[in-house]
């Protein structure tokens, strides 16, 4: 079973690397890793060429002009994708070595299921990662779950290509850093539920400059999301997303009081 990785990437030469290395050592080696560097004007094409001539599985897409989210590199990847299954990761996460290894797992076991995620761990020194043993249930995640509390990472995702005849990721610059929830939405509406792996196979790298750092932004961004969401029958959630976002924030600021990052 082969697979289309998906790795956007922007003036990411500190840790593309080692993002890089942790797909390269899958114990599943049937892939594709599609990489589209979007206008960097660092190390990072360099890097990456270095990896492409000694592996034939990485193909590069030079974006010339950054397109300022990662939605549009997103889409690029799939639109260029050779196989039937997307994995997502973005340029600073590792995967477990045995990430795509679990979900394919899961997909031959259950082949209705069209969308499969993992847990996540959080970590800010690679040398210090360690990854948990302990393993929570599985969980079938369905359109209201991820109205309530959203907690699918894009770098966590595989998902069937024939779910992108639905939709794209949303390329409008208001969707940065939440154009995965309103895409993820979409497909939830549309399948009866996804499929989510207990296992943390995808480490969340924590830093002071990323998207996700502004607090006050991501709440406003993801408001907007929701605001605007047009379900199937028309009907749009306007000011109903004040309550789904206040109970994502709420869910999410207790799980950083109980978890521990590495």
């Amino acid at each position: 079973m082969y697979i289309s990785i998906i790795l956007p990437t922007f003036n990411s030469e500190k840790h593309i690397g080692e993002t890089i290395k942790s797909v390269l050592t899958q114990t599943h080696s049937e892939f594709e890793l599609i990489i589209i560097d979007d206008g960097s004007t660092d190390k990072t094409l360099n890097i990456i060429t270095e990896f492409s001539e000694f592996d034939s599985r990485i193909k590069i897409v030079k974006v010339g002009q950054n397109s300022g989210c990662p939605a549009a590199p997103r889409n690029i990847g799939v639109q260029t994708s050779k196989y039937n299954w997307i994995s997502f990761i973005d340029s600073d996460d590792i995967w477990h070595s045995k990430k795509l290894e679990k979900q394919i797992e899961i997909i031959k076991t259950n082949p209705d299921i069209l969308f499969i995620s993992t847990e996540i761990i959080n970590f800010r020194d690679l040398s210090r990662l360690k990854w948990p043993k302990n393993i929570n249930d599985d969980k079938l995640i369905k359109f209201r779950n991820l109205l309530f509390k959203f907690r699918t990472p894009t770098s966590t995702v595989m998902v069937s290509k024939s779910l992108f005849a639905i939709q794209y990721f949303n390329e409008d610059i208001k969707y940065k850093a939440r154009e995965d929830l309103d895409l993820w939405l979409k497909f939830h509406e549309n399948i009866r539920y996804s499929y989510k792996i207990g296992m943390k196979l995808v480490a969340y790298r924590l830093s002071d400059n990323q998207i996700s750092g502004n607090k006050f932004t991501m709440v406003k961004r993801h408001y907007n999301v929701l605001y605007n969401y047009q379900l199937n029958n028309n009907f749009k959630l306007k000011y109903f997303s004040i309550i789904f976002t206040t109970t994502h924030f709420i869910i999410a600021f207790l799980d950083r009081l109980i978890k521990r990052s590495v």
